[in-house]
């Protein structure tokens, strides 16, 4: 009995509530808004540093240098310009 009673409490939390599927659904749309937005974002700062690295005296190339030099920015920032660099 109080297994059933307890069901029933959890009830409005499970996925078959209209309300929580439409939250779902909302939620999803974001992340895939965001990725979206994410994917633009990087393929902007990568253009960037394309760009840059074509000059005489590449500002940005260099800044990125110095910060990897940085304990704990370093790896962070490293890791991160590699991953989406290949």
């Amino acid at each position: 009995m109080l297994l059933l009673s307890k069901a029933q409490d959890f009830e409005p939390l499970s996925l078959s509530h209209p309300a929580n599927l439409a939250m779902l659904d909302v939620n999803i749309s974001m992340i895939k808004s965001l990725t979206k937005a994410l994917e633009k974002v990087l393929a902007a700062i990568m253009e960037l540093l394309a760009t840059d690295a074509d000059k005489v005296l590449p500002v940005l190339s260099m800044t990125i240098a110095l910060l990897c030099s940085i304990p704990g920015i370093g790896l962070f920032l490293n890791n991160f310009f590699h991953s989406y660099t290949y």
